[in-house]
């Protein structure tokens, strides 16, 4: 995808689960609605080969940092498991694949892929470095 084409998707998938994503070349922020679940985490940010996750309930999150290596790890480690979809940051690429055709081309402020400064967010990169 270009980095000036900002993609915007909306959609409710199988589950019942309302999503909106924002889409400029590699930087992807989504919002999850309707979870019942409201402590886990309802904004997903990836940029810069990392993924923030957190939720509007609280100011706590963690992130994830991929590289080539924390990649084949993470997916060897969750090969089997049941959310192995979100276990990688090209997985997540391709959830949104699938709802694709509920995109339309956007913009969007830069500030929308900032990590938000009053979230504390923890480190889980090493979880995968081990």
């Amino acid at each position: 995808m270009s980095r000036g084409l900002v993609l915007e998707c909306t959609y409710t998938d199988e589950n019942g689960q309302n999503t909106s994503a924002i889409i400029q070349g590699e930087k992807i922020r989504m919002t999850l609605a309707n979870q019942a679940d409201k402590t886990a985490p309802n904004n997903f940010l990836v940029v810069d080969k990392k993924m923030y996750m957190w939720s509007d309930s609280n100011k706590q999150g963690f992130m994830v940092a991929f590289d080539d290596s924390t990649m084949q790890k993470a997916q060897e480690q969750v090969k089997g498991a049941e959310d192995v979809d979100k276990a990688t940051n090209a997985d997540v690429i391709g959830a949104l694949e699938q709802y694709k055709s509920s995109c339309k081309e956007a913009s969007a402020k830069d500030s929308i892929f900032v990590k938000p400064a009053d979230v504390t967010f923890t480190d889980f990169s090493q979880l995968y470095q081990q």
